[in-house]
């Protein structure tokens, strides 16, 4: 009997570890430390079907997020944006900026939960389960992972809404971070 018992658990020891995954096939992976170096894309926000359509294009040089809307710049100084997708399933997004119209900077710290809605290729999406939104750019809450690999990743927003008052919203924005 005893015998038997050896040569199962030698078995099983020896398909488990044939089963298992080396770290070098993994696909690259959104867990670690981001921060951000490009962001672009349009917001768009129309507040019922006969309003005025009010669309912001952003774009981002150095560290200053530029918002034009309808002829209005905006400039937003980003001393800080870091987002950590950790292991365990939590995220943890620093934000430092400052409006040019300010008088003192945004400094917020946002805590939450990720997961994924498929896996890490590209075109899967990622969803952050947290109380608020990161505050840079108006985004959703689900990104579409565009691409990711040991350096660099790329996030974008592709959202479209409609309230039940006729209130429309359509955000298409692209988040580039570099890895820490």
């Amino acid at each position: 009997m005893k015998k038997t018992e050896v040569l199962f658990f030698l078995l099983a020891a020896f398909i488990l570890n044939c089963c298992k995954k080396s770290n070098s096939s993994q696909a690259p992976s959104i867990v670690g430390n981001w921060v951000i170096s490009d962001i672009s894309g349009t917001y768009a926000y129309q507040s019922n079907p006969v309003a005025p359509l009010s669309t912001t294009v952003y774009s981002y040089s150095g560290n200053v997020l530029k918002e034009t809307d309808t002829g209005k710049l905006s400039l937003v100084t980003v001393n800080n944006e870091a987002w950590a997708f950790n292991n365990d399933g939590t995220v943890s997004i620093i934000e430092n900026y400052q409006s040019s119209t300010a008088t003192a900077p945004v400094i917020d710290t946002i805590k939450g939960w990720w997961d994924y809605t498929g896996n890490t290729v590209p075109n899967s999406s990622v969803v952050l389960r947290t109380i608020t939104t990161p505050g840079i750019v108006p985004i959703g809450s689900t990104f579409i992972v565009q691409s990711v690999s040991s350096t660099q990743l790329i996030l974008a927003a592709d959202e479209y809404s409609t309230s039940s008052a006729g209130a429309t919203t359509n955000r298409n924005l692209t988040l580039t971070f570099i890895r820490q």
